[in-house]
């Protein structure tokens, strides 16, 4: 596996009459590795008292060192004099694992950054054997007491070079490109077709003009009707929309756990006022049709919301749309994160925050730039209000128009119609631009009101991400 490995003189010199002693920088050098996995992670870091249990050394140690990105060479002060009389012994058959990691790590190329702990000195060329002699030449980093922290952050930012970035974000596999669609024209069909054919069943059947004509001016009256409760929806959306957006903002700072549990106890809450206020006024059949009628959304919508639910436990996401209550949110999740950590930060946790970060800045972005006339928002944002409602007004004017005809053949007069078709005719197209109208300056305030308030809090989330991560080191490529 990749990563750092440490190499260190761990015992003194092993006396043949009694057991080996342990040197007193081992507990350092046990700290500086616990240090390194917590900014890499443990198994970026292979310190030979992490060995696992039944694991052979030898072949063990070789592995990791054939693997690791890049070896640490710590250097203590009496660590050449032990380098030099374990050669001594090595000619009894005694091998020297520090000198073995050294040349093997040399011999094949790998960078090598010798850490000399307080007081010790880089060994000169003809100091060292041939084999490790290019020891000497490496840059060295030194970790001296009183400036420990310091000193070991630097040490991590100079690692850094050498150790690929963990994956921040896991690969979703690309979905095929789907071929392209004129949606808009194919809605405009539909909505045509639906102006014409709602008014045309009412021709089928045959029966009186004067009955057909009643049914035509009921359904009217009911699309038009159905028309207005749209807009009586936007328009309070619209009057109480800094209240609402209040509201918005509480909710973003719920966590999605507890978001989704309030959102079940709040169907709850709501089904039980339903069945409270309607006791009286529906029966038992229509009580079961509308559960039936609640329950089948909640089977439709289950999938996408359990999906939502699964997008919003993986953080980051892979990708951040535009929208402002997602931008909102994603603020939201990373103030969250950056509370929950302490500094400094991992470089997992770091290249986290920096791709969250770096998403909302381009989304913020991208939110500021589009500009989009009521025409391409009305097809790209609010499909739910283009086409479904469109094909109420044109069906509601085409009972309308059918109606009169049916009045003109009954013999009935004419101007009286003619007012009646215009009223009906203006009154749906009223309900419908204006609750298109209210829906888009609705969404017009709400992007301004995330575009004032989000790019202040990015900048304090930056400031504060700087703040809780290792500075880069200004020791880097200067020789010791």
């Amino acid at each position: 596996m990749p990563g750092v490995f440490i190499n260190y003189r761990q015992n003194h010199l092993p006396d043949p009459k009694g057991p080996s002693v342990l040197r007193g920088h081992a507990q350092l050098v046990e700290a500086i590795a616990e240090r390194l996995s917590h900014h890499f992670g443990e198994d970026l870091v292979f310190l030979d008292t992490t060995l696992r249990i039944a694991s052979r050394y030898p072949d063990e140690l070789r592995k990791r060192l054939n693997d690791s990105d890049v070896v640490l060479v710590v250097i203590h002060r009496e660590w050449l004099d032990d380098l030099s009389e374990r050669r001594k012994r090595a000619v009894n058959g005694v091998k020297d694992w520090v000198h073995f990691e050294i040349e093997t790590a040399l011999a094949e190329g790998k960078p090598v950054v010798p850490l000399l702990l307080h007081n010790a000195g880089l060994p000169t060329e003809h100091q060292l054997t041939t084999d490790i002699a290019e020891l000497s030449k490496a840059q060295a980093h030194t970790l001296q007491f009183g400036r420990m922290p310091e000193d070991i952050n630097k040490l991590i930012r100079a690692i850094e070079l050498f150790i690929s970035p963990t994956q921040v974000v896991p690969q979703v596999p690309a979905k095929p490109a789907p071929k392209p669609r004129d949606r808009h024209w194919r809605g405009l069909l539909c909505v045509g077709l639906a102006g014409f054919l709602a008014p045309a069943l009412m021709w089928v059947p045959p029966s009186p003009p004067r009955d057909r004509l009643i049914w035509m001016v009921a359904l009217s009256a009911v699309m038009l009707i159905i028309l207005v409760v749209p807009l009586g929806l936007v328009a309070t959306f619209y009057l109480f929309r800094k209240p609402i957006d209040s509201t918005d903002r509480t909710a973003a700072e719920i966590p999605s756990s507890q978001r989704t549990n309030m959102i079940i106890g709040l169907t709850i809450a709501g089904l039980a006022a339903i069945m409270m206020i309607t006791g009286d006024m529906l029966d038992r059949i229509q009580r079961v049709l509308l559960l039936f009628g609640i329950v089948l959304m909640f089977a439709f919508k289950g999938n996408s919301w359990m999906h939502l639910r699964e997008l919003a436990a993986r953080w980051p996401q892979p990708a951040l749309s535009s929208d402002p209550s997602e931008i909102r949110y994603a603020v939201t999740r990373l103030r969250t994160r950056l509370d929950e950590w302490r500094a400094p930060l991992s470089r997992l946790q770091h290249d986290q925050a920096r791709f969250a970060l770096d998403q909302l800045l381009t989304a913020t972005t991208a939110l500021r730039d589009e500009d989009l006339d009521r025409r391409t928002w009305l097809c790209r944002a609010s499909r739910w209000l283009t086409f479904p409602h469109a094909a109420l007004l044109t069906a509601t004017i085409g009972m309308a128009s059918n109606g009169l005809t049916l009045w003109l053949l009954a013999g009935g007069g004419l101007w009286p119609s003619v007012a009646l078709l215009a009223g009906c005719g203006v009154a749906a197209c009223a309900t419908h631009f204006g609750a298109v109208e209210l829906c888009f300056r609705l969404q017009r305030w709400r992007k301004q009101v995330v575009l004032d308030a989000v790019p202040a809090q990015l900048g304090l989330l930056g400031t504060r991400l700087r703040a809780m991560s290792i500075p880069p080191s200004t020791l880097e490529g200067q020789p010791q």
